[in-house]
């Protein structure tokens, strides 16, 4: 019951803040961009996750061919990865499973000008990051946390007239786990991160 209240509030959070930001800009044009991405987790994180695909929904609102307002969100469920270490020490085939979902404001400023944005570009965004992580023993659940803090990113792209290509690097902070100690995750190696590879396709206004 407590999830399905926080994913309607994640919802109803994600619709507002898209309100706003549309409300706020006049310049008539604007872009709808959706893709698949790639995540790929490094440093601390590594250790409970690989990498796995997800979905990406990115909305660009432009005051000139230059600079746009962004709002973005995204979805990954990293591939389930095998562990010698375990909470307790007690689990014979320890495995985990990580999934993220972030809603992120940020802008985007493109290099060359141009009529139309299109051309290299650099990003940076910041906003709310949620994680759910599952631990497994032969396969079957044996613990679970979810947590919700602040995350930022930052990037570079290329715009075409149908398609935009990304590379984002995404930080993300926890607070104290129990297991931060088992994992060396937590307070002491934030922030977490891991490699964003999208592709998405431009729907114009």
């Amino acid at each position: 019951m407590k999830v399905g209240c926080f994913y309607f509030k994640c919802a109803g959070a994600s619709v507002l803040s898209l309100g706003l930001l549309m409300s706020l800009t006049t310049v008539a044009q604007r872009r709808l961009l959706i893709g698949p991405q790639l995540g790929i987790a490094y440093n601390s994180l590594s250790s409970v996750a690989s990498s796995g695909p997800g979905v990406s929904m990115k909305y660009d609102r432009f005051f000139s061919s230059h600079f746009a307002f962004t709002f973005a969100l995204d979805y990954i469920s990293f591939t389930r990865v095998s562990g010698d270490v375990f909470p307790g020490g007690k689990i014979l085939e320890p495995s985990s499973k990580l999934q993220t979902l972030s809603e992120q404001f940020g802008c985007k400023y493109y290099l060359r000008k141009k009529a139309e944005p299109r051309g290299f570009y650099l990003s940076a965004e910041a906003g709310l990051h949620t994680s759910w992580l599952k631990y497994y023993d032969a396969g079957k659940l044996y613990s679970s946390l979810h947590q919700t803090n602040f995350c930022y990113r930052y990037g570079f792209g290329i715009s075409s007239r149908h398609f935009d290509y990304g590379i984002l690097w995404q930080n993300f902070y926890q607070k104290d786990y129990q297991i931060s100690q088992v994992y060396g995750m937590g307070i002491q190696n934030n922030p977490l991160k891991y490699l964003c590879i999208r592709i998405s396709y431009i729907f114009p206004d």
